[in-house]
């Protein structure tokens, strides 16, 4: 006789989450999908039924249950992932911004790119990548 997954325990306030979650509107679609299993496990339906609900595989459903049941609606975000850490932080985003309210060095009309990067001891590219994130175009040129 097969094995009957643990059903979870969903209470009122973990409903209320679950379902506003998963409503069409969620911007998150992964997290929307997990909490449609929970909900419908909840319900009673098996794991393979679910997974021929929502087209996912068995496992996939199997394993948010279980998180489910271990952690509650806190367990069903993303974990961490691997990869290298972010060499530039918020602290050298706004140190770029802060020096382009400074004036510019002598001979100079404006900052540009290298001259920002020279004096923050960081990297050309990053600069450009922090300024292009902030809507800044240091080499627009403008008509009269």
């Amino acid at each position: 006789m097969p094995k009957k997954a643990a059903k979870p325990k969903v209470s009122k306030e973990e409903r209320a989450v679950l379902e506003g979650l998963s409503s069409p509107k969620a911007a998150d679609r992964w997290m929307s999908q997990r909490a449609k299993i929970v909900l419908l496990s909840a319900e009673g339906q098996s794991d393979a039924e679910i997974s021929r609900t929502l087209r996912v595989d068995a496992n996939t459903v199997a394993t948010w249950r279980k998180r489910f049941i271990a952690g509650g609606s806190a367990c069903l975000a993303d974990l961490p992932r691997s990869g290298r850490p972010p060499t530039y932080d918020e602290r050298t985003r706004e140190a770029v911004l802060a020096l382009l309210k400074t004036p510019p060095p002598e001979g100079m009309t404006a900052w540009d790119g290298k001259r920002i990067a020279f004096k923050l001891k960081i990297s050309a590219c990053a600069v450009w990548r922090i300024l292009r994130g902030e809507g800044i175009r240091l080499n627009r040129r403008r008509r009269s």
